[in-house]
């Protein structure tokens, strides 16, 4: 069976336009493409992170939450300065 060789075609002026509009737009495409993977990674990673908020929260009952636990990294420092039931 013989090796197929492209054919050269005859380029219209036209054409070489139209290639250089079309690689163009394929760089546009690969540099959305590249920001869209850098917000899905952002978004997976801040899904993690509630993830792992609403797993401590599981852990911790509401008033451990409002007592500021150190078991729970949604809440800041004791409320009032009561300590916790944990420390």
């Amino acid at each position: 069976m013989p090796a197929l060789t492209p054919r050269s075609t005859p380029v219209r002026e036209g054409d070489l336009a139209l290639l250089h509009v079309l690689e163009a737009y394929i760089e546009t495409l690969k540099a959305e493409n590249e920001i869209l993977k850098r917000r899905l990674a952002a978004a997976e990673a801040r899904a993690e992170r509630l993830m792992v908020r609403a797993a401590s929260r599981e852990r911790c009952p509401w008033w451990c939450r409002r007592l500021g636990s150190p078991d729970d990294p949604a809440t800041g420092p004791p409320i009032n300065g009561l300590k916790s039931p944990h420390s």
